[in-house]
């Protein structure tokens, strides 16, 4: 299995939680279904939350691994979470986002065939710092 990417999420209440599930499930309503991977991660991970969160567990930030995404993807990906256009909830959403927006950017700015290299250097950063 190849390393994924790796975000960092931040803390977020209850109420951001439950309005960014409804914004990422309308995603695939409002966009089309452009970006599968990435709505379907999006989705699955906040439902993780939520379910920690309903198991009393913990609330922190947290490392996840973002899905393989090719170029494409990763455009519609900066473009929907640089515009309010997309991302209308405005302050909340950004915040949720601001560690994955400077991650996608990065992920962005490399080729593909050093996706791989970044991808092992990071979760071993990750790995150290556990």
């Amino acid at each position: 299995m190849k390393p994924q990417m790796r975000i960092t999420l931040p803390r977020c209440s209850d109420e951001e939680v439950a309005e960014l599930c409804g914004w990422c499930a309308s995603l695939e309503v409002r966009h089309g279904i452009e970006i599968p991977n990435f709505a379907r991660w999006l989705a699955e991970t906040i439902a993780a939350e939520i379910r920690r969160r309903a198991s009393g567990g913990a609330v922190e930030a947290g490392s996840v691994g973002l899905p393989p995404m090719g170029p494409n993807e990763v455009g519609i990906v900066l473009m929907i979470l640089t515009s309010r256009t997309y991302c209308p909830q405005g302050e909340r959403i950004a915040k949720f986002f601001d560690g994955m927006l400077t991650h996608v950017v990065a992920l962005a700015a490399v080729q593909l065939s050093e996706f791989q290299t970044l991808c092992e250097a990071i979760n071993e950063q990750a790995e150290s710092e556990q």
